[in-house]
């Protein structure tokens, strides 16, 4: 007859350690990948922020320019003239005024009928 054994499990040979380890690389597997996606859009963030950084940056610089032409006596008079119309004692000032579309007499409609007089005459 034959002797029946009990079957011995090494750690790494027992099914339940195997699942664990299945379930365990599956769960890195799923959490690596939402990490990745996390990290990419991050890095668009980081690219968008830059991008309107830079922008603000040279908007910056040309504040502190326009700040620093306003500081000598040159840059505040080229204001005064530029924007709030002022002259020195005996200066004459000439306006041109551009009008935007010129202006065009309106056309006269003509009915069916006045155009068919027209023709018949």
């Amino acid at each position: 007859m034959p002797k029946i054994t009990k079957k011995h499990y090494t750690f790494w040979n027992h099914p339940l350690t195997l699942l664990c380890l299945l379930i365990a690389i599956v769960y890195l597997a799923f959490s690596s990948r939402s990490l990745f996606i996390k990290s990419s859009n991050i890095k668009e963030e980081l690219v968008k922020t830059e991008n309107v950084r830079a922008t603000l940056q040279t908007e910056y610089e040309k504040v502190v320019e326009k700040k620093a032409l306003l500081d000598t006596p040159d840059g505040k008079e080229l204001f005064l003239r530029e924007k709030q119309n002022y002259t020195k004692e005996g200066e004459e000032v000439y306006v041109i005024v551009r009008t935007e579309s010129p202006v065009v007499a309106p056309v006269e409609q003509k009915t069916f009928w006045q155009k068919m007089r027209f023709w018949a005459d």
